[in-house]
Parts: structure tokens; sequence; C-alpha cells
């Protein structure tokens, strides 16, 4: 497991967050390789990249404002193929100031990619 892989991959991570929350919605699907699947955990999983772009634009429209935070990030590298964990917090504003409305964890299996790592499939389960 190399450094760089390892940063690569909290770079992905940081990436989905920051387009998903600025409603960039081609360019959040992006994250995913082909094939891939994405389990909200609230809704029933999406898969192909029309369907993610669909979700994030449905997310932007539904939580405007909204900032994903994540944070005890774990990865494994194994060749081309990686796991990582970590916990999310989903940020607000509201009028009293920011809330988190949401918290959970997500599971993700990822495959390196000639575009570099992307998601294979990433599970969010609600805490």
């Amino acid at each position: 497991m190399s450094a760089d892989d390892v940063l690569a991959i909290h770079k992905l991570l940081a990436d989905y967050n920051h387009l998903i929350d600025a409603g960039e919605a081609e360019a959040w699907a992006d994250t995913f390789a082909d094939g891939a699947t994405f389990d909200p955990g609230s809704t029933p999983p999406v898969s192909g990249r029309e369907a993610l772009v669909a979700f994030a634009q449905a997310t932007a429209q539904m939580v405007p404002g909204a900032r994903h935070i994540i944070s005890n990030i774990s990865v494994e590298v194994t060749g081309d193929t990686a796991t990582s964990r970590c916990y999310l917090q989903l940020w607000m504003r509201g009028d009293q100031g920011p809330f988190m409305p949401f918290s959970g964890r997500y599971a993700d299996r990822l495959v390196r990619t000639p575009a570099g790592w992307r998601f294979a499939a990433r599970t969010m389960t609600p805490d």
C-alpha cells in the first residue's frame, strides 16, 4: 500500500463531498467507476451514470447549502482495488445557525481506473 494511493483516495473522498455540495452532478458522477453502485441508505441503490447524475441533482435541490463532512477515514489498498470507511455528518444552515440533521457511515469498494481511483460501490448506513 503506497502513501500516494492513500492520498489519492482521501482526495477522491473529499472531492465527492465538495462536488455534491456544490451541485456539480456530472462531476460527482465521475467519482464512480463504470457500473458502480451507490446505496444512499434511505432510498433504493443507484447504479449507472444517468441515475447517479439524477441522484446528485435531486440531492442539491432537497438539501441546498448542505455540507457533507467525513472523518476517521480508514483506507486499505491491495493492488488496483481498495476499501475505505469513514464517518459522515451532514450539516445544514438553519434560522438558528448550522445544525446536523444526519449522521452515518460510508463503506466503500474502490478501483484504480485510467482516470485514477473511483468508487466501485459506496454504501451509506445511517446512524
